[in-house]
């Protein structure tokens, strides 16, 4: 095993995240220490409120915290500034949202391939957009616009495009939340054929306990911190 791999894929540090209005300020995450490991499948639940998306933006580098650290396989993601914090996001995380956030004018292949756009890869854009359509079961949609494709089609399109920089974490912000039961679980399934497939470590955050059930490592939070973090034996 390389020492890449003894890192940890996440490592929190003593994080709180204070928002501040006009009035008042708000701790969105008090004090939190989190580490999850290569190849995890990992689900965050909790209440509404309970942080959950602001842990998954802290650790995309979206948002910084306001105390604490935040390594990712070894880099301090909260010092990581312009360039360096776009290359970071570019080679280490892939965002699935329950929005699906796919530009209507687009077809389905030319949103996969748009994090990839403006860069000089060592594969061909659109023959790994198409190789990542046919793992996701679209390969025949790849022309087609978003809006003539289903909910459930829209988020497969979504993780294609999450995949296409050959990520090592996936994050997903309730990514079933806008699907009906059976095509949730079809979600979930691809999550876990990629988790299994190419060792992608898989952050879910989901109000669904049924796909909670199934996920071997669970974090549970409320108010701002985390109460217990249960893996499978």
């Amino acid at each position: 095993m390389s020492n890449f791999n003894l890192l940890p894929a996440v490592k929190i540090k003593d994080v709180t995240k204070i928002y501040k209005n006009q009035k008042e300020e708000e701790a969105a995450l008090k004090s939190v220490y989190l580490e999850i490991w290569p190849g995890e499948f990992v689900t965050v639940q909790g209440p509404s409120g309970a942080g959950k998306t602001t842990l998954l933006n802290i650790i995309a580098g979206f948002e910084r915290p306001t105390r604490g650290e935040v390594e990712v396989f070894g880099i301090n993601v909260s010092s990581l500034k312009g360039k360096k914090l776009a290359d970071f996001r570019y080679s280490y995380i892939g965002f699935v949202f329950q929005q699906f956030h796919l530009i209507p004018s687009l077809t389905v292949i030319e949103n996969v391939i748009i994090p990839v756009l403006p860069r000089r890869t060592e594969f061909n854009k659109y023959e790994k957009a198409r190789l990542l359509l046919k793992e996701v079961g679209l390969l025949s949609k790849e022309n087609s616009l978003p809006g003539e494709l289903s909910g459930g089609e829209q988020q497969r399109v979504a993780i294609a495009r999450a995949l296409i920089s050959n990520p090592r974490i996936i994050l997903a912000d309730e990514p079933t939340g806008n699907l009906d039961t059976s095509t949730g679980e079809k979600i979930i399934e691809i999550l876990k054929f990629i988790n299994r497939e190419y060792k992608t470590t898989i952050i879910i955050v989901t109000h669904n306990e049924e796909i909670a059930k199934k996920s071997p490592t669970k974090v549970f939070m409320k108010d701002g911190r985390i109460l217990e973090v249960l893996r499978n034996a």
